[in-house]
């Protein structure tokens, strides 16, 4: 950042009246009902073909039962059967691929990993925010039979301001070691925060498989329109979490929400393009078919098109380096988010990136990245305008 900016944002910081005047509420902001706080389910709507896939999978598994009692019988297997049984051991492989790219599901699986799974942390989290001024409550979202542990929190100074962020996290990260830090950084930018623990993490049902990867977030959008009352919306994803507000940007509606004035902003933060891609870069490049065999991609360039296409802002924030051949120490630059955002060549003018060399996966961002980033949520936050 050059200092020029960087005495641009400094009367920001530390409190300037005459640039806090300008920061003013734009006229479309209405307060929401706090009736929200009562709620404990919400049942999102799936799309008709989330409906029929959902039946054609019961069907299959049921088919695989079928033919494992035509096999102890004595019968031959017909075409029926093998069909059923490729389409279950695709499910089973999308599950696999998927439990080693999260591991705070693997962990949680049948509670084997008890520190992520233990819904006290997640207790003990909400009882030090409520004693810090922070208003909370669970709430279980529900999205194609699956039911995803969630928390509302926000401080009673925000909490019916109408200005919401639903999180996804990091492949390690989980909401009981999360949802405190998350909370505090939200209400800083003046948000109020929806966290989601990922399919088979922690007391979330399902398996984390491409779609359910994005269902609970998804799910967590629908709720937030609809229910809250959400005036403006954060869609924040770190590392894994930007794959999946990816998914649950490609699965959402935003037709209702736009059409009701809801302002959107997504934030895809040392995120990566396609999931196959990062594997295929880290691992071997012969894992890169079976992600398309088990139809476990996670697409952020194809969610990045559709903000473009509708017009919604996005923040991209990565490292960068000469010639894309370095790393944030997880996510080579050849396969980031942002890498392959500029290969497009499109020029979307919804888009800004935040780079640096100095960015590294694990830490803090750098202080310029952040003061830029602060200072664009806060123009999402205050101001018409991007």
């Amino acid at each position: 950042m050059s200092s020029g900016i960087a005495s641009f944002f400094e009367p920001l910081i530390y409190g300037d009246s005459r640039v806090k005047t300008d920061l003013k509420r734009d006229s479309s902001e209405t307060t929401s009902d706090k009736n929200f706080l009562h709620i404990d389910t919400f049942t999102a709507e799936a799309s008709n073909f989330d409906r029929v896939s959902r039946v054609v999978n019961n069907l299959v598994f049921a088919g695989v039962l079928w033919a494992g009692y035509t096999v102890v019988s004595g019968g031959t297997l017909g075409v029926a059967h093998i069909t059923c049984m490729a389409l279950a051991s695709r499910k089973v492989l999308s599950s696999t691929i998927g439990f080693l790219a999260y591991p705070s599901a693997l962990m949680s699986l049948f509670h084997c990993g008890s520190l992520f799974y233990s819904s006290s942390g997640v207790d003990e989290a909400i009882e030090r925010l409520e004693g810090k001024g922070f208003v909370t409550k669970k709430v279980r979202l529900y999205k194609s039979g699956t039911g995803y542990e969630a928390v509302l929190a926000g401080h009673k100074s925000t909490i019916n301001n109408g200005s919401w962020a639903v999180n996804a996290m990091g492949n390690a990260m989980t909401l009981r070691g999360s949802l405190e830090d998350v909370a505090k950084s939200n209400y800083s930018d003046g948000m109020n925060t929806l966290l989601i623990n990922g399919p088979a993490v922690g007391a979330s049902g399902g398996w984390p498989t491409r779609y359910q990867l994005g269902a609970g977030v998804e799910a967590g959008l629908q709720f937030l329109e609809n229910k809250v009352g959400a005036r403006k919306i954060i869609m924040k994803g770190l590392s894994l979490g930007g794959g999946m507000v990816g998914e649950a940007i490609v699965q959402h509606d935003f037709s209702e929400g736009l059409k009701k004035g809801v302002r959107y902003l997504c934030i895809s933060d040392r995120s990566f393009s396609c999931l196959s891609d990062t594997a295929g870069a880290l691992v071997t490049a012969l894992l890169k078919p079976l992600f398309y065999l088990a139809g476990q991609e996670l697409d952020g360039v194809a969610a990045a098109k559709k903000l473009t296409k509708l017009g919604i802002q996005h923040i991209i924030v990565q490292h960068k380096s000469p010639g894309s051949k370095g790393s944030d120490g997880v996510i080579p630059d050849r396969v980031s988010l942002a890498h392959a955002l500029h290969n497009l060549g499109d020029d979307a003018s919804n888009r800004v990136f935040l780079e640096s060399g100095r960015v590294s996966h694990n830490w803090d961002l750098p202080m310029d990245i952040q003061t830029a980033l602060w200072w664009r949520v806060k123009r999402f936050m205050y101001l018409k305008g991007w």
